[in-house]
């Protein structure tokens, strides 16, 4: 299994963004939803459900546009199916990185790279997308895509959820 300190990707980079717009920011209202998206980040990364769950409101609300095939999930219980199976093939190990990072009273927008590690026995139906490329199921790639995220907060200040739009064009990266 690949170590973080093998991958081609610095997760950590996933919070620089947070950090630049908190330096900008002197709205109370919208510090407190940069808190709550840092914590979640933070939680993704080191793979703690119980705190990603503290994030969000009691039934939260996910739709991913653009993959193959669309997802979409309401509730608690699907949104922690959601995690554990991210946690489970690693993919939890993540980029990102925003071109764009904008945040008012509805919720929280950023657009930019993503880069995702996964195993090559998930990349199955990404290799209908990429004829000729060969991938090895036993090994483990980096998915490099543009993608977008909307992260609307409720009144209490929770994640209510996200909207994630991805780029179909995906770049494979080999973990050697």
């Amino acid at each position: 299994m690949t170590t973080m300190s093998q991958l081609p990707i610095d997760p950590m980079k996933s919070l620089l963004g947070i950090e630049r717009k908190r330096k900008e920011i002197t709205n109370p209202k919208h510090l407190h939803m940069l808190d709550v998206l840092e914590e979640h980040v933070r939680a993704e990364l080191e793979g703690d459900l119980e705190r990603i769950m503290r994030t969000l409101v009691p039934e939260p609300e996910y739709h991913f546009w653009g993959s193959t095939p669309q997802e979409h999930f309401v509730g608690n219980a699907a949104t922690r199916d959601f995690y554990t199976r991210i946690f489970e093939s690693g993919s939890n190990q993540l980029e990102r990185t925003y071109d764009r990072f904008i945040i008012d009273d509805y919720g929280i927008f950023g657009d930019g790279l993503i880069k995702v590690v996964v195993r090559g026995a998930l990349l199955e139906r990404l290799a209908k997308n990429h004829p000729g490329q060969n991938i090895d199921v036993h090994g483990a790639y980096v998915t490099v895509r543009h993608s977008a995220v909307i992260i609307p907060f409720s009144s209490d200040g929770l994640m209510k959820g996200e909207d994630i739009y991805g780029d179909e064009r995906v770049e494979l990266i080999k973990v050697e």
